[in-house]
C-alpha cells in the first residue's frame, strides 16, 4: 500500500513537472479548455503509475516517451517531430535530474551505512525529489537558450533524422539508470552494447555521407558563384562596347551631316580598325555541343585581344543533346576539366611577351564513335621546363597555383570514363581530354 501511494505521489509529481516544462518549451499555445487539460493529467498521472508498477524499466520509458509525445501532440497541436523534440528535451532534464538526485541520495547512504533504507525508501525518495530538482534545472537561463537550439533549429529535417538517433540515446540512457538501479546480467549487457555500438556506427556513417553531400554542394555553389562573377564581367565588357559603339555612330552621323564624303571614310575607318575576332569567336563556339561551349566562350570572350584563337570541331560531334548522350556526372566533371585545362592555358599566354606567339587553339573530336576528345593546346614561354607537370601542386606559375591539374587528377580517379593526357609538340603544349562512354 506504502509503495502504491508513493507511485501515485511520485506521478503526480512527474505529471506536473511534465506539463510545466512542456509550457516552458511550447512553440504554440494550447487551444483546449482547461477541464480537458485536467482529465489528460490525471490521465498523464494514471499512465506513469502504471507504467512503473507494471512495466519493465527496459521497455517503461520507449513506451512512455511514445505516450508523452501523443500527450503533447493532442494538447499544443503541433507535428509529431515538434513534439517529439519537446518530450525528449523534457525527458532528458528529468534524467540528468534523476541522476544528480540518485548520486546524493546514494552516497549520503554509502556515507552513513543506511543499507536499510537504501533497500526500502530511497528510490521513491528520489522518485519524489526528481521533479524538483529537474523543474529547477529547466529554469536556468542558459538550458533556456538551449532550448531555442535544439527545439527551433531542425524544423528542416525529416522525422528519421530526428527520431531515430533520439531513439538510440533514449535506449542507451535507460540501460545506464536500470545499471545504477538493477543488477543486469553481463552478457546481455554485452549484448545491447553490440547492438548500439552497430547502430551508432550506422548514424555516423550516414553523418559522414551527409557532410560528404553538403561539402559537395558547397563546392558547386562556390563554382557557379565564380561563373557568375565572370558572366557579370562579360556584362560590363558587353555594356561598354556598345556605349562605344553607340558613340562612334554619333560622330558618323554628325558627319554625314556635314559631310557625305568625310563621313564614309570615318565610317570605313572604324570598320575597318574593328576587328572581326568576336564575331567569328562566337560564330565558332556556336558549333560546339551545349555545356562545352558555354565553357569555352565563357573562358575565352574576356581574353587579351592579342591572342589568336582557333576552333575547330568536327562535324561528327553531336551539337545538341551530348550531355544526354553521356552520363551526367561525368559530362559535368568533363566541362570542370575543360575550365581547369583553358584557365591554364590562358595564363601561361598571358606570361608570353612576345605578341605573335600568344596562340590558344580547342579542337574537338570523336575517336572510335564511343569516345569525345577535347585539346587544349596554347603556346608557352621559353625554357619552360615540363618534366614535373605530372607531379600534383606543380606549376611554372609561381606561388598560389598549381592546383588546377591537382584537381583534375581527383576528378579522374572518381571517374574511369575521363582521362587525359599532356602531349609537347614544337612551340605549343596541349592537354588532351578523353570521355568515353559517348553514345550515339
Amino acid at each position: 500500500m506504502l509503495n502504491v501511494i508513493s507511485t501515485l505521489l511520485s506521478s503526480s509529481l512527474s505529471a506536473f513537472y511534465l506539463f510545466y516544462s512542456w509550457e516552458v518549451l511550447k512553440t504554440k499555445s494550447t487551444s483546449l479548455k482547461t477541464y480537458t487539460r485536467i482529465a489528460l493529467f490525471l490521465l498523464l498521472i494514471i499512465i506513469l503509475s502504471i507504467n512503473y508498477l507494471y512495466i519493465s524499466r527496459f521497455m517503461g520509458l520507449i513506451l512512455l516517451i511514445g505516450w508523452l509525445t501523443l500527450f503533447n501532440v493532442l494538447i499544443y497541436n503541433t507535428s509529431i517531430k515538434t513534439s517529439f523534440i519537446i518530450v525528449i528535451f523534457s525527458e532528458t532534464i528529468a534524467i540528468i535530474g534523476e541522476l544528480i538526485c540518485a548520486i546524493i541520495t546514494f552516497s549520503i547512504c554509502e556515507i552513513f551505512k543506511i543499507s536499510f533504507y537504501v533497500k526500502i525508501h530511497a528510490t521513491s525518495f528520489v522518485n519524489i525529489l526528481v521533479p524538483l530538482f529537474s523543474i529547477f534545472i529547466i529554469n536556468i537561463p542558459y538550458v533556456k537558450k538551449l532550448k531555442n537550439i535544439i527545439i527551433n533549429k531542425p524544423n528542416k529535417l525529416e522525422n528519421h533524422q530526428i527520431i531515430i538517433p533520439f531513439s538510440l540515446l533514449i535506449i542507451s540512457t535507460n540501460i545506464l539508470l536500470a545499471i545504477v538501479y538493477f543488477k543486469i546480467d553481463g552478457l546481455f549487457l554485452l549484448l545491447i552494447n553490440i547492438l548500439l555500438t552497430f547502430m551508432y556506427l550506422l548514424i555516423i556513417v550516414n553523418a559522414l555521407r551527409d557532410k560528404n553531400s553538403f561539402m559537395e554542394a558547397k563546392e558547386e555553389n562556390k563554382e557557379l558563384s565564380t561563373h557568375l562573377k565572370e558572366y557579370e564581367e562579360i556584362l560590363s565588357q558587353q555594356q561598354r562596347n556598345n556605349h562605344e559603339s553607340k558613340t562612334e555612330l554619333a560622330v558618323v552621323r554628325n558627319l554625314l551631316k556635314k559631310d557625305k564624303e568625310a563621313g564614309l571614310k570615318c565610317l570605313d575607318m572604324i570598320i575597318g580598325n574593328k576587328e572581326d575576332l568576336d564575331e567569328t569567336f562566337y560564330q565558332r563556339c556556336q558549333k560546339m555541343p551545349s555545356g562545352i561551349q558555354g565553357v569555352v566562350y565563357q573562358k575565352l570572350l574576356l581574353a587579351d585581344p592579342n591572342i589568336q584563337i582557333y576552333i575547330e570541331v568536327s562535324p561528327d560531334i553531336p551539337k545538341n543533346d551530348l550531355e544526354n548522350k553521356l552520363n551526367s556526372d561525368i559530362f559535368l566533371a568533363g566541362c570542370k576539366i575543360i575550365g581547369v585545362f583553358l584557365g591554364n592555358a590562358l595564363e601561361e599566354v598571358n606570361e608570353i611577351e612576345n605578341i605573335d606567339n600568344k596562340k590558344i587553339s580547342v579542337q574537338l573530336y570523336l575517336e572510335k564513335n564511343d569516345t569525345l576528345v577535347i585539346q587544349i593546346g596554347n603556346t608557352y614561354r621559353k625554357n619552360t621546363d615540363f618534366s614535373k607537370l605530372a607531379e600534383i601542386g606543380y606549376t611554372t606559375k609561381g606561388k598560389n597555383h598549381g592546383q588546377g591539374l591537382a584537381l583534375v587528377q581527383d576528378i579522374e580517379n572518381k571517374y574511369f570514363n575521363l582521362k587525359h593526357e599532356t602531349i609537347v609538340s614544337g612551340s605549343m603544349i596541349f592537354q588532351k581530354l578523353k570521355i568515353k562512354g559517348l553514345k550515339l
